[in-house]
């Protein structure tokens, strides 16, 4: 939502690419939970880059499950606007705006290359149904933003 308002000032448009599943869970991402709780520990920012590339050798639920059993269930809760997801109303919102597109960015964010194929095509699937269903239409442009592109997971 920050993005609007610069979008509007510059008169440029932006793709926002949407993973669902968190928006639908309101969850916080499981990197997020992994560097706010690090960092109470005390940890450098090159312990927790390293402890999350460990982390991404694992499945989303798996990665979940064992922050979990590190930090607690209340870890996966956001603790404020920087660590939360959007909701399906600010998803609408942005989905009104001209010079903002909606993209799909799979459910949970899983690494499309560690899932099997018919799982990977559930995840794209599941998305654009999401988002159809929760702004209306479908997001627009054919390009799907594979979640290890993200920067969040490099």
């Amino acid at each position: 939502l920050r993005a609007l308002p610069v979008l509007r000032h510059y008169g440029v448009p932006g793709t926002l690419f949407i993973a669902t599943g968190n928006v639908a869970s309101g969850e916080a991402y499981w990197w997020d939970v992994l560097y706010r709780e690090r960092l109470r520990s005390g940890a450098s920012l090159a312990e927790i880059v390293a402890e999350r590339q460990c982390l991404k050798a694992l499945c989303n639920a798996d990665i979940k499950a064992r922050l979990r059993g590190l930090f607690g269930d209340a870890a996966m809760a956001p603790e404020g606007d920087v660590d939360r997801p959007l909701t399906v109303a600010e998803l609408q919102e942005l989905a009104a705006e001209p010079l903002a597109t909606l993209g799909n960015h799979t459910v949970s964010h899983e690494l499309l290359t560690k899932v099997p194929l018919e799982q990977a095509r559930q995840q794209i699937n599941d998305c654009q149904a999401m988002l159809k269903e929760w702004t209306g239409t479908a997001p627009r442009i054919k390009t799907l933003a594979l979640p290890s592109g993200c920067s969040a997971c490099i």
